[in-house]
């Protein structure tokens, strides 16, 4: 069995940030454990579909699965296709667009492969928003290194880190599928949110790194974001689903 699923949706791909996570993926696979990367792509008549064969064909070295979602879209439904197609022990979901940290990575995926009494493991993020290095106190990290983590306010704590950030996560893949978790396609643009307090509901435990593995690149302000996707407004049908999976998560006795 190989050791980690590299989990990529695309949808729409610029080719120049694609051709930078090209040359990203292949230092990441040199990293030593063993890999396999899964694209999910809307259709196959598109040029994002076009990018994902041809990076399967430039590697034939490097084991590449395709899942076409015949039309439909949503980065949900993309996420679940990549789910359903991994084989590894381990799973990984790495966006094309963002910019990740080797020695980070190869921490957390060292440290993932060498304990199988926990599901999930958590490194660190930073954000950039239009090429300014966002500034966060990393103290929270620090006090949690190599650490398992079970209590419910902590792990929210970690959850609350620069806004979830899914990509800092590695989950086990066979308590994923045993659990019957997936993305919900009914809660863009807060799927993330809910996918990991679902996830924290049903195992809450997880061992935190303090190792930098990615960096979340963000081309447009942030009020300009949140006011595109209106996820500030209460009344907003994905924050409503999202906050009660949050409640759930903080109070193992309410149900929905």
């Amino acid at each position: 069995m190989l050791d980690i699923s590299i989990l990529t949706p695309i949808k729409n791909a610029n080719p120049a940030y694609f051709e930078d996570y090209e040359k990203q993926i292949l230092k990441i696979v040199k990293l030593g454990p063993s890999f396999e990367l899964i694209f999910a792509v809307d259709n196959e008549e598109d040029q994002t579909f076009q990018l994902a064969r041809g990076f399967k064909e430039k590697h034939p070295d490097l084991p590449v699965k395709i899942a076409s979602l015949g039309g439909q879209t949503g980065i949900s439904r993309s996420r679940n296709a990549c789910m359903a197609a991994a084989e590894g022990k381990l799973i990984w979901f790495a966006d094309y667009d963002d910019v990740f940290c080797l020695d980070g990575l190869k921490k957390l995926f060292d440290v993932a492969l060498g304990r199988e009494d926990v599901n999930t493991f958590c490194g660190k993020i930073e954000r950039l928003f239009n090429g300014k290095l966002e500034e966060v106190d990393h103290s929270l990290y620090a006090s949690l290194d190599g650490k398992v983590v079970d209590n419910r306010e902590t792990i929210q704590k970690v959850l609350d880190f620069q806004n979830i950030g899914l990509m800092r996560f590695v989950f086990r893949r066979s308590f994923v599928e045993q659990a019957g978790i997936e993305f919900n396609l009914n809660v863009s643009p807060m799927e993330d949110v809910e996918f990991l307090y679902r996830f924290f509901s049903k195992h809450p435990k997880l061992l935190v790194v303090n190792a930098l593995v990615y960096r979340y690149v963000k081309h447009e302000t942030l009020i300009g974001w949140r006011d595109k996707w209106d996820v500030l407004n209460p009344r907003n049908p994905s924050r409503i689903i999202a906050s009660l999976a949050k409640s759930c998560f903080l109070d193992s006795s309410f149900k929905i």
